[in-house]
């Protein structure tokens, strides 16, 4: 009976030592492919992220390629100045609100596209001029609804000139048809320097506008 007893205690102690071991190995091992795994998935989503931005500035390459250099004529555009919450009913000519100025910085607001942008853009518009009284900018929206203007103009505290140009009637809408944009235009309707806001790249709309006073405006 008593060597019995001495043989389970041997075995009992032969079973632990080896058993404490073996989960030490298992919680090491546990450790290193959790490690691991975060590694992965942290370069997952840089690689995501690197592609995203990528994606993003090769749209933005595009669109100011395609649409530079073509020139707003008062003839295909029907402008409304509703920036005296006047009714849209009297028309003006585009190029006496553009050919005042040498150049004159844009806001096209497409009222379907990203709110979150639009309003970052807005902010940043605001700031700018007030950094610099002498260039001109003006905002050319599509609301169909007064009220929605009235609401949008009211919350961004909108302090430039507000037009209205129907939605598909400024010749780069159908490139632009999802989101809002802004761009450069000279006294003669020619635009220029496109950029399409995105407020998941802040710093590239911070790099845009810190760098499009630097043009000669």
């Amino acid at each position: 009976m008593k060597n019995i007893k001495v043989e389970k205690i041997v075995l009992y102690l032969a079973i632990v030592p080896q058993t404490i071991i073996s989960l030490i190995f298992y919680f090491n091992y546990s450790r290193k492919v959790k490690i691991k795994n975060e590694r992965i998935n942290l370069l997952t989503d840089s690689i995501s992220y690197i592609n995203g931005v990528n994606g993003y500035y090769s749209g933005l390459l595009k669109i100011k390629m395609k649409l530079s250099n073509i020139t707003l004529d008062d003839n295909s555009i029907k402008v409304y100045d509703i920036t005296a919450d006047t009714n849209k009913s009297n028309p003006v000519k585009i190029s006496s609100i553009l050919g005042k100025n040498n150049h004159s910085l844009i806001l096209r607001y497409i009222q379907i596209g990203c709110d979150e942008c639009s309003s970052l853009t807005v902010k940043k518009l605001k700031t700018l001029r007030k950094l610099h009284p002498d260039l001109a900018i003006y905002a050319f929206v599509d609301f169909t609804n007064y009220d929605s203007y009235l609401q949008w103009r009211k919350v961004g505290e909108i302090d430039f000139p507000v037009f209205y140009v129907k939605k598909q009637n400024f010749p780069f809408d159908k490139d632009c048809n999802e989101y809002s944009y802004v761009f450069l235009v000279n006294k003669d309707g020619v635009a220029s320097d496109f950029f399409v806001p995105n407020s998941g790249h802040p710093d590239m709309l911070d790099y845009f506008f810190d760098n499009i006073y630097k043009k000669g405006i």
